[in-house]
């Protein structure tokens, strides 16, 4: 913060037109402003105090105060003369010296204004502030990155949101029954927490092979042991013909049946 200094002498009476030039990476700002200079023992005009610099972001109201001032202590006669440009200056005492400005600018806007404010009885004075509207912030997550996790292993995926200040922000999620989104879950202007990644190994078994899986809709199946007399008879398989047995093992069930031996002739 710095200030500009004025010695006029009678020389200088009269109105001047000033401006102060900023410069930083090839990048230039200037502001222009009014000077009057009276003579000396001569009636001077109202003085107006604003603040030089006003930021605000849309959406957000803005109020700051302004007040005016004559020092030869002329009233300021006419309240319209102490006001603003497109903007609404509540006043706040009947001697118009003092008056609160108070705007909430939307989306529309953002950008950067010169507001000019006014003080009047025979004379005129002026205060100048400069208003910066910024964007409103977006509720935005952090990207995340696609990950890769063996099954049986574990890993922590990190998450960031941030939004508007002050505002609570409440996380979900849509996750596969193996992930899980650890608290916080909510949080004022930005919440940081996790997701975690725990696929379990699922169950791999080998399909049993047996007489049905082999055979199914072949019907009966017959197979003699000569040397013991014995005679081993599967029963038609399930779904065949719509009869027959399978054991819980998806197998078949035997049957064994004792032939008589029969004397040859």
């Amino acid at each position: 913060m710095t200030t500009v200094t004025l010695a006029p002498t009678a020389a200088f009476v009269g109105d001047y037109s000033a401006a102060v030039t900023a410069t930083a990476g090839g990048v230039s700002s200037v502001r222009v402003f009014q000077m009057t200079i009276n003579a000396a023992g001569s009636n001077q005009a109202p003085r107006v105090v604003a603040p030089p610099l006003q930021e605000v972001t849309a959406g957000t109201n803005l109020m700051f105060p302004v007040t005016a001032s004559d020092a030869d202590g002329d009233a300021i006669t006419s309240p319209d003369r102490l006001r603003r440009s497109g903007r609404r200056v509540v006043h706040s005492n009947g001697s118009n010296t003092s008056a609160t400005f108070n705007w909430t600018p939307g989306v529309g806007d953002v950008g950067e204004y010169d507001v000019l404010f006014t003080a009047a009885n025979a004379l005129s004075g002026t205060g100048v502030t400069h208003l910066r509207v910024g964007s409103p912030p977006t509720l935005m997550i952090t990207p995340i990155d696609d990950v890769t996790v063996a099954d049986g292993g574990f890993l922590s995926v990190p998450v960031h949101a941030s939004g508007v200040p002050g505002a609570l922000i409440t996380l979900t999620a849509a996750l596969p029954t193996f992930g899980t989104l650890n608290p916080p879950g909510t949080g004022t202007n930005e919440v940081t927490t996790t997701i975690s990644l725990t696929p379990r190994p699922e169950a791999r078994h080998l399909p049993r092979v047996g007489h049905c899986d082999l055979a199914r809709g072949l019907g009966h199946r017959t197979v003699r042991h000569r040397r013991h007399g014995l005679e081993r008879r599967r029963k038609p398989c399930a779904g065949s013909d719509g009869s027959g047995d399978e054991d819980h093992r998806g197998g078949f069930i035997p049957e064994l049946r004792r032939h008589r031996h029969r004397s040859r002739r």
